[in-house]
């Protein structure tokens, strides 16, 4: 999101070179980031599974939304989805989720961000209310560290929807940039569930870069 520094490092370029292919189709993306909205819209099918039945659901998803960026510092998101799932012992539930994200920028030293996320339904269900921050900070040239906190619904069954049921993740990251081909990751999330339990999840990722950009490739290990 530096855009003005993007913005002028390919002038410069292209004061030297006007035809160069790549400064000019970067200037063009720097623009089209920085200064326009971005839509999504879709939809999604899911069906699954489970040897005990009440795991069993299938799921219709219609959603749209838009990212809007404010200059350099501020970023605006936007989503509606409308759903609906069934669930072989609980018949067809409505969903109507609206979820909008504000992040404050400050790259490539920190940023900021929230969310809220409301989901109503049918069938007598009261609402869902999730909501999440994150945060992220430039340690040292090599090393960023990030943080999160996100309240989200469990929605694998029909039981944990109808009595709300919901995780509070706690998660940290290190994002390791050793060279510029060798990259690693170290996290850890807590997840403590609303019905008393809990989980710890440690993971470690590695990532070696055998080709760089424009053509990438590379191979990833990850335990967890």
């Amino acid at each position: 999101s530096m855009w003005s520094e993007a913005a002028g490092k390919y002038n410069q370029l292209l004061y030297f070179y006007p035809n160069h292919f790549r400064g000019k189709k970067g200037l063009e993306k720097v623009k089209l980031n920085s200064g326009h909205v971005l839509g999504t819209f879709g939809y999604e099918y899911l069906e699954q599974a489970s040897s005990s039945r009440d795991m069993d659901v299938k799921k219709h998803s219609v959603f749209g939304g838009f990212d809007y960026p404010s200059g350099e510092h501020f970023n605006f998101k936007a989503q509606y989805k409308f759903n609906t799932r069934s669930f072989t012992d609980f018949g067809r539930i409505i969903e109507n989720e609206g979820r909008f994200d504000l992040t404050y920028i400050h790259n490539p030293d920190w940023r900021f961000g929230a969310y809220y996320d409301f989901i109503g339904y049918n069938r007598g269900i009261n609402p869902m209310h999730t909501f999440g921050l994150n945060a992220g900070l430039r340690i040292l040239d090599f090393l960023n560290a990030s943080f999160f906190y996100d309240r989200k619904r469990l929605e694998n069954n029909s039981t944990v929807i109808r009595n709300r049921l919901y995780s509070d993740n706690f998660k940290g990251r290190l994002d390791f940039d050793f060279n510029y081909r060798l990259k690693g990751v170290a996290e850890y999330t807590f997840m403590d569930y609303s019905d008393g339990n809990y989980n710890n999840l440690p993971a470690i990722d590695l990532v070696y870069l055998i080709s760089l950009d424009p053509k990438r490739l590379s191979l990833k290990y990850r335990y967890f």
